[in-house]
């Protein structure tokens, strides 16, 4: 390490809790600095960790958390075991969530788990208004800590509804606009999607297909038999098929007998959707 004011180094920095209150001070102390020295050496042999780790910190009970350079999360490492297996895991999964999220979406990430990675997220408000060309002009964001809500489901009304409520203010107070509805989405492991085809015969081929012909398709899917506590929560149109002419985006004004569609569902368990609506309507905005 440079002692002279001329020069700079990078090096990682530790910090936290060291047991003062044990009859096994020197030992348990010793365990503590020895697998810092470890850790700290693994990470420096990586270029991928050595690059992303700036911080360590040590709990009360001797838990290790890496805390980032970039993105306000921690990495909760625990125990320094397994760390190739652990480490190889996070790598897999910032490869898998990196392309579609952002460094800052997941509030932590738990490498504690033998075969699993726990990632908690933010509830995150915005506020938009669509502008002449159709896009929307984002006029204010609020974000706060999800500590109610576990892997897209609530698992704590309270705390749900007040992290809303706190998201909320933020928005409105960095927008000036007054929020009364929200547009919620819905995310989780209970969120799955499936593929299907509708068919409808029309009983007028004459006339021209109109909105009402695609509301009926819809309006089956919506009809789908699902699992025992599954709903459909969105319908969602691929294509379209006019008497087994594909590839229609908008079959409205066409003529035709047969008309199919592809959708692509989306369903989720139905206790985890009313739970959110309800911490929703709790913050005081309608849904």
């Amino acid at each position: 390490m440079p002692t002279s004011y001329q020069y700079t180094a990078r090096v990682h920095t530790a910090r936290g809790s060291i047991p003062d209150k044990t009859a096994n001070i020197e030992q348990d102390t010793s365990k503590i600095l020895s697998d810092l020295y470890n850790l700290i050496n693994f990470i420096k042999d990586d270029q991928f960790l050595n690059s992303l780790i700036g911080e360590i910190q040590v709990s009360a009970d001797k838990e290790i958390t890496l805390i980032p350079r970039i993105g306000k999360q921690e990495i909760i490492l625990g125990e320094v075991e397994k760390l190739d297996y652990r480490f190889r895991n996070l790598k897999a999964f910032y490869r898998k969530v990196l392309p579609e999220k952002a460094w800052y979406y997941y509030k932590s990430i738990n490498l504690k788990f033998e075969d699993q990675i726990v990632a908690t997220t933010k509830i995150c408000t915005i506020v938009g208004r669509q502008n002449e060309h159709g896009k929307i002009d984002i006029l204010g964001l609020g974000k706060t800590h999800s500590d109610g809500v576990s892997r897209g489901v609530v698992t704590n009304i309270d705390k749900t509804v007040n992290a809303i409520r706190e998201a909320i203010n933020q928005a409105s107070t960095k927008s000036d606009v007054v929020i009364k509805v929200a547009n919620i989405g819905i995310a989780g492991q209970h969120i799955k999607s499936l593929q299907h085809r509708g068919i409808i015969v029309r009983n007028n081929p004459d006339e021209e297909i109109n909105q009402n012909d695609i509301n009926r398709l819809v309006n089956d899917m919506y009809k789908l038999v699902m699992q025992p506590g599954e709903e459909i929560i969105h319908v969602i149109p691929q294509e379209f098929i006019v008497d087994s002419e594909h590839g229609i985006k908008d079959p409205i004004g066409m003529a035709g007998v047969r008309l199919e569609g592809n959708f692509h569902i989306i369903t989720g368990q139905v206790t985890a959707a009313k739970n959110l609506y309800r911490c929703v309507q709790k913050s005081g905005r309608q849904v």
